[in-house]
């Protein structure tokens, strides 16, 4: 990744001052490489990777940076600067909207001294992209924390963006937690000049209206089993080597086939301890697929650091539940230079991701519906009117709701498409994709699920093909039984294979025997935590507990925003634990209220 910010200023002075303050804070990690890019009244400063690939050229009226894999083509041709500038700049003046919609891991900005700025990110916006304008001034930036210090951007604390975000645990909508910074939305260009002011382009989004075609059953897996090869191949394009983030679930694992099978050598990484599901199914395929692997555990005595460092950069807006993929930051830079990884499939190949048994029968996931499976993360709506109640009010708290409503009714035609593109927009945008804007500052995330083609191609699909993941289980079934017939992660402790052997059926018959057995099935039947995300997310661990009270001596500040006797009763100071049962708020959203007190330091008076 590269921590950036664009800056477009007339004030020779001013841009200068700007500048100069910013560039010391872009190394936020260790080893990071620094770069500027300039003309006229504007210029690009960044920190990246040593091996981040980051293309930049000016002229004495234009200049361009792209920042990882800017994908055009069915090649797969990776932009440069020049070409890329030419592709938002055109000869011809063809309106910014008409510009080749481009995939795989990037951010690129363009400046054109008659033309003004224009910036972009991938299609489902991982790659965070926040902006200020005023009058003839302009910043662009990979974090709101680079665009606050502009004396122009006077900020204050946005209490919608805030309810929203707790509420979802992660910003869907576009104000920033300090307003005025906007995050640009998913599949939108910015395009700013001095006459007409900024605009958020609409460029690109996943279809969700149906309009494939009811085709028999194999002629689906065929279609998506080429367009997912296609999309692996033009991603890794002519790397002989990657690196792979290898789970043992099922996304990682349909990665390593198609990798395999198209000759790329891979080296895989797992995070977590030899006892953990995960590893044990991750150890398998890399075992049968000859792939190189490691494990990696992140200490959870890093928590007070990397919450402060997501605090900081992120300012919530990818939640506080993945901050641990911040300590990743050294074993990737282990890996080559580019790293595949299967984030996001989990949900574009599974339409009913996480949906209740009672949607399923009946086809119907409305709001309130879709609306509770997201807030379970994070702070419920009626404990976050009691907290806003001398401040904003409970009225910030059902307003940002009714927007959450009319976002979701407006995300697709009918309920099981609504839930498909909104989850895409929260969950998957703030949870998944933060983590690989994290790991690119040492190996740059390669993610096939970042492809326009690709999702084209999902989108086609009956919903009933994508039920319960059916149509992904039977790919890896038809065209990789060796992984199909390996022990696999459901994010449980059943590690049941897909296509199970008459060996391990024989084997796990065994087990159940001794577990039902007098003397040593008691042992056996002994509750045991070897899931990696159940160890390492307890809110109740040693590593949480010296996060909150690293966060106390900040529990002030947010007097400004919420009742200081409602939040002790939520989150009472560390050690004492949180209320549990009905009505109590999750660890998500417990989480969330600790990083707000680490973010608050000189960002909220007190």
């Amino acid at each position: 990744m590269a921590n950036f910010v664009t800056l477009v200023d007339p004030d020779p002075a001013r841009r200068a001052a700007f500048l100069a303050a910013a560039a010391p804070h872009l190394p936020l990690l260790p080893g990071l490489v620094t770069g500027e890019c300039a003309s006229h009244h504007a210029a690009t400063v960044w920190a990246a990777g040593a091996r981040a690939p980051v293309s930049a050229a000016a002229t004495e009226a234009s200049a361009t940076v792209v920042f990882g894999d800017a994908l055009m083509g069915d090649a797969g041709t990776r932009l440069d600067a020049p070409t890329l500038g030419a592709l938002w700049h055109p000869a011809d003046g063809r309106p910014l909207a008409d510009a080749p919609v481009l995939d795989g891991f990037h951010a690129a900005v363009a400046y054109d001294a008659r033309r003004g700025l224009r910036a972009g990110a991938d299609v489902l916006g991982w790659f965070p992209l926040y902006w200020f304008a005023e009058g003839e001034v302009v910043i662009v930036a990979s974090s709101p924390e680079l665009v606050r210090h502009h004396p122009l951007c006077r900020t204050a604390l946005d209490p919608a963006a805030l309810a929203g975000i707790l509420m979802l645990n992660g910003q869907l909508a576009p104000p920033a937690l300090l307003a005025p910074i906007r995050r640009l939305p998913p599949g939108h260009l910015l395009c700013w000049s001095p006459a007409g002011g900024a605009r958020e382009i609409p460029h690109y989004a996943p279809p969700t209206a149906w309009g494939g075609e009811d085709l028999p059953w194999p002629a689906y897996v065929e279609r998506i089993d080429a367009a997912l090869a296609d999309a692996v191949r033009r991603h890794v394009g002519g790397a002989r080597r990657v690196g792979l983030l290898l789970s043992g679930g099922l996304d990682s694992r349909m990665l390593a086939g198609y990798l395999q099978a198209q000759g790329t050598a891979v080296e895989a990484l797992t995070q977590g301890i030899a006892s953990d599901v995960e590893m044990r199914c991750a150890v398998g395929v890399a075992r049968t697929l000859g792939f190189a692997h490691q494990a990696l555990e992140v200490s959870a005595d890093r928590i007070t650091e990397l919450a402060e460092l997501t605090a900081r950069w992120e300012h919530l807006a990818g939640g506080f539940a993945t901050l641990l993929s911040w300590g990743r930051h050294e074993a990737l830079g282990e890996l080559p230079e580019r790293m595949v990884a299967g984030y996001g499939f989990d949900h574009l190949l599974h339409a009913n991701t996480i949906t209740p048994p009672e949607s399923l029968r009946t086809g119907r996931l409305d709001f309130d519906t879709a609306f509770a499976l997201r807030n379970g993360s994070g702070v419920p709506p009626a404990v976050l009117r009691r907290l806003f109640a001398p401040t904003a009010g409970a009225a910030v708290v059902d307003d940002t709701l009714a927007d959450l409503r009319r976002r979701y009714a407006a995300a697709a035609p009918i309920d099981f498409r609504r839930y498909w593109a909104f989850s895409l927009a929260d969950r998957v945008r703030n949870h998944i994709g933060a983590v690989n804007w994290r790991g690119a500052f040492a190996s740059w995330p390669v993610l096939p699920a970042l492809d326009h083609r690709l999702l084209d191609a999902i989108a086609a699909l009956p919903i009933a093909a994508m039920s319960g993941r059916r149509l992904q289980r039977a790919i890896v079934r038809d065209r990789f039984p060796r992984l199909a017939a390996l022990p696999l992660d459901h994010n449980s402790l059943d590690d049941t294979p897909l296509a199970p052997t008459l060996g391990w059926l024989l084997r796990r018959a065994a087990r159940e025997r001794a577990r039902r057995a007098p003397v040593v099935g008691p042992l056996l039947r002994r509750r045991r935590e070897t899931r990696y995300f159940g160890r390492t997310y307890a809110f109740g661990q040693p590593g949480w507990t010296a996060a909150r009270r690293a966060a106390e001596p900040h529990r002030a500040r947010l007097a400004a925003v919420f009742d200081p006797r409602v939040l002790a009763e939520v989150l009472p100071p560390a050690p004492a634990r949180p209320p549990a049962g009905p009505g109590s708020t999750p660890a998500g959203g417990l989480k969330l209220l600790v990083g707000l007190a680490l973010w608050s330091d000189g960002r909220l008076p007190g």
